[in-house]
Order: structure tokens, then C-alpha cells, then sequence
């Protein structure tokens, strides 16, 4: 299987980040991880500007929603068309 690796500046979290893409053909799918404290993952994890960790929620609240929906439209703009791609099917 065809693996990709491609590098991209998050604004969310003002560093370079890694994306590994897999496949040369067929429909795209985006994966993103969350994690919460009711899942097992401590706050301690969460991710910030100046330190690696895991995508933490504080709970499922509109607000968390929302800070996902950010994240995913700061992404680059081919990864963003390929997003819309997929939501319009």
C-alpha cells in the first residue's frame, strides 16, 4: 500500500504537524482523535502550543464542538476540498 508522509503548520496548535496518508486511490477519509477523562485518558495528556499530547475535550458541549469545527477548517486547502468532497456525497 502507497504511504505518504506530508508535513502542515497547525494555527490551532502553532506548530508543524505530521500527516501519514495511506492508499493511491478510491474515496478519502479523515480521521480525528479525541479523547475525554470518562474514556480513561488523564487531563494531564491534553496537548498544548509548546507540548505534544492528545486532542482532550473537556466534555461533549457545543464548545468542544466548535473547537473541532475550527480545527478542521484550518486545515490546507487541499486537504480542506478533499473534506468538502466527502461531506457533499
Amino acid at each position: 500500500m502507497h504511504r505518504e508522509m506530508r508535513r502542515w503548520h497547525s494555527p490551532s496548535l502553532g506548530k508543524e504537524m505530521d500527516l501519514l496518508i495511506f492508499g493511491h486511490a478510491g474515496a478519502r477519509v479523515l480521521v480525528f482523535a479525541y479523547a475525554m477523562a470518562s474514556s480513561g485518558v488523564p487531563a494531564q495528556w491534553a496537548a498544548g502550543p509548546a507540548r505534544s499530547g492528545v486532542n482532550f475535550l473537556d466534555g461533549l458541549s457545543e464548545r468542544s464542538v466548535a473547537r473541532i469545527a475550527r480545527a478542521i477548517a484550518s486545515l490546507p486547502c487541499s486537504i480542506a476540498s478533499s473534506r468538502r468532497s466527502i461531506l457533499n456525497h
